[in-house]
């Protein structure tokens, strides 16, 4: 069990500041204050002088956001804008990350449920989904549909599969691909990705040949999908359209493409999916869905901080998405 002493050191101030916070006696800095709070809640430290002051203010002004790994651009870019969306509302964002481990999700969950949190933002399909689904307090999904008991925030993933793939046909490709998310138990569980299903749908309507191929959840997690790619062009050497589940994945893509002896875009023509900054700085810059993501920030925070304050809300928002063409295609 942490002590006093623990959140003192891992703050970097004394025991005696750390008092003065939690009694609320005294002057201290606010970014002295905020250091104490982080440390208290990573270490699920919450003294009685603590829950007094959380009771007495029925809120801790602390959203947890759950994310598998920050790393991906899109991700990244989201939580960038939750961030600014919390802090324009009074609220801090308090980060979580699992790395597709078990074990540290079991942690997050816990840290959740010390209740020195307000509320929780789920961005990534969690292993212990079960867990998280049961924790008592409100919470909300983005880009990321659980259950039909959490609202949620999606992008029209339906009609971004149906803009990449009509743009890859209109531009004279007769051999798809569609590099997808990880097709696992837990996706068994769930309906067809609607990126998936506005991809078929044109597919099948202009008569092409089209093949999805799934990335795994390793490869998510240590950012590399050079595997993935390379068996594409080894199984699917024909393959003249690409459309990819992320701006960075079809980076990867092109490259790999390329040094194959794929020409992008003469041979090979690729789309990204997210639109996110980096996608215009790659060679070529590329074409991509692009998802509104400082929207789905802000209607993400607008509806947790309705539900925590009790006011009404729509349970489903899904945000349009636009394809921006650029030189991969």
């Amino acid at each position: 069990m942490s002590s006093i002493k623990d959140v003192a050191k891992l703050a970097g101030v004394s025991v005696a500041t750390v008092s003065r916070v939690i009694n609320d006696k005294g002057k201290v800095k606010e970014e002295t204050r905020d250091a104490i709070e982080q440390a208290m809640i990573q270490l699920s430290y919450h003294p009685n002088a603590m829950a007094r002051s959380l009771v007495k203010s029925n809120r801790s002004k602390i959203i947890a956001v759950f994310f598998m790994s920050p790393y991906l651009p899109f991700f990244s870019e989201l939580i960038f804008h939750i961030e600014e969306a919390l802090s324009e509302k009074g609220y801090k964002l308090l980060l979580l990350t699992s790395y597709m481990n078990e074990i540290k999700e079991r942690k997050c969950a816990e840290m959740v449920n010390s209740r020195l949190v307000d509320g929780l933002i789920i961005g990534s399909y969690p292993l212990i989904e079960d867990m998280l689904l049961k924790l008592p307090l409100p919470c909300v999904t983005v880009e990321t549909a659980l259950s039909d008991k959490i609202p949620c925030v999606m992008s029209d993933d339906y009609q971004g599969g149906i803009l990449g793939t009509r743009h890859l046909i209109a531009k004279g490709c007769r051999h798809l691909a569609l590099i997808t998310g990880c097709y696992d138990e837990l996706m068994k569980k769930r309906k067809m990705h609607g990126r998936e299903q506005g991809f078929t749908e044109v597919c099948q309507q202009a008569g092409v040949e089209h093949r999805m191929f799934y990335s795994e959840p390793e490869m998510i997690r240590d950012l590399d999908f050079s595997v993935l790619v390379n068996r594409i062009f080894y199984e699917y050497p024909e393959v003249d359209g690409i459309l990819a589940n992320s701006d960075l994945i079809a980076a990867e893509v092109v490259r790999i493409g390329v040094s194959q002896g794929y020409k992008v875009p003469e041979r090979l023509k690729v789309v990204g999916f997210d639109g996110t900054k980096i996608s215009c700085h790659f060679n070529p810059p590329l074409t991509a869905v692009a998802q509104n993501i400082k929207e789905l920030a802000v209607q993400t925070v607008d509806t947790l901080i309705a539900a925590i304050e009790g006011r009404p809300y729509q349970w489903e928002k899904v945000i349009p998405v636009n394809l921006v063409e650029r030189q991969s295609t």
